[in-house]
């Protein structure tokens, strides 16, 4: 049975080391089960930054995802068996 695999970087561009390691990572491990992948970064998703009002704390949701592919990524991530997050240093 194929498995989803949805990862986010939280880099502004497709040629990071973080986004490298992650895809060599992925490329490794569909050679040995069948994977279906998802990869998000700022470079391909319109993404807004917080505005710091703490509405996803006190109310559970952002009022920024209806602006933007956030609550499109968030289904995403909700369906699938694997998550992978990357964060640059």
């Amino acid at each position: 049975m194929k498995k989803k695999v949805v990862g986010f970087v939280g880099v502004n561009h497709e040629r990071s080391s973080t986004v490298e390691y992650i895809r060599d990572v992925l490329s490794f491990v569909s050679d040995k089960i069948d994977i279906d992948i998802e990869l998000y970064t700022q470079a391909n998703s319109q993404l807004r930054m917080c505005k710091g009002c703490c509405t996803c704390f006190n109310r559970h949701y952002c009022p920024l995802d209806s602006l933007d592919h956030m609550d499109i990524i968030k289904e995403k991530m909700l369906n699938a068996d694997f998550l992978i997050f990357g964060s640059p240093v």
